[in-house]
């Protein structure tokens, strides 16, 4: 691939074999192969350097494993501690508050829901969904975001001891869209991102959902995804996972 550089620090020797950065998806998605006399240059993407450079084993500096100590989460490049909705929507409903700056944890109840909707999840996976749904005020953002929260390693660890509600599994969930204010285009990319699937272009959306669908059967991993969406509605609202 081209290298244009818009920086005061053009690409120069000994450039060669730095990773390019991809602030879109958030990682390394190629290496630096050389410079021109216009200090711009050629890279290599990742996959194509892992094809052609076998000798340099980056398959496997590259590749997760379950005993790295990274949940599945971080292996898919989604993670909750990054995602700006974790401080606006996922943590305060978790615990039962308003926003994060209120303190305390009171969240309570609802087993028979987060039982039901973990079973879900660590079942055989399926190309399935689950709609979580009731009158507004029911608690449906709260359940959702527990299960979320839960399934992050750092806030189930910081969960007070005596704590009792149902937790998820640590890593069960790949990816959590918070679908407020967001298009269809916007929340396509937030899920691409996580998949390491290419991001929606302008064009139909239809053509961006089969990108995806490709990159998720490529996987080997089962991927959960949780999706919440929060809108005023004459009909009850519902909330994907």
């Amino acid at each position: 691939m081209r290298v244009d550089t818009a920086s005061a620090y053009p690409l120069e020797q000994g450039f060669s074999g730095s990773g390019v950065w991809c602030p879109d998806y958030g990682a390394v998605i190629g290496i630096v192969g050389s410079a021109d006399e216009r200090r711009n240059g050629k890279a290599i993407g990742l996959k194509a350097a892992i094809d052609q450079l076998p000798a340099q084993n980056l398959g496997e500096l590259a590749r997760w494993s379950a005993s790295s100590g990274a949940s599945t989460a971080e292996a898919w490049g989604w993670e909750l501690s990054t995602d700006p909705q974790a401080t606006l929507h996922w943590r305060p409903r978790a615990r039962g508050v308003a926003n994060e700056a209120e303190s305390g944890y009171r969240f309570r109840g609802r087993t028979q829901a987060l039982t039901e909707i973990v079973d879900w999840l660590t079942r055989p996976p399926k190309p399935e969904v689950l709609v979580v749904t009731g009158s507004p005020g029911v608690g449906k953002s709260a359940v959702l975001a527990r299960i979320v929260t839960t399934a992050d390693a750092a806030l189930s660890a910081a969960l007070p001891g005596d704590e009792d509600a149902v937790k998820a599994p640590v890593g069960l969930i790949s990816c959590a869209v918070h679908a407020k204010n967001k298009t269809a285009r916007d929340v396509l990319a937030e899920i691409a991102a996580a998949v390491s699937a290419p991001l929606p272009a302008a064009g139909a959306l239809q053509d961006e959902l089969v990108n995806l669908k490709d990159a998720l059967e490529a996987t080997e991993r089962r991927f959960n995804l949780v999706v919440a969406r929060s809108m005023r509605l004459r009909a009850p609202m519902k909330h994907g996972c």
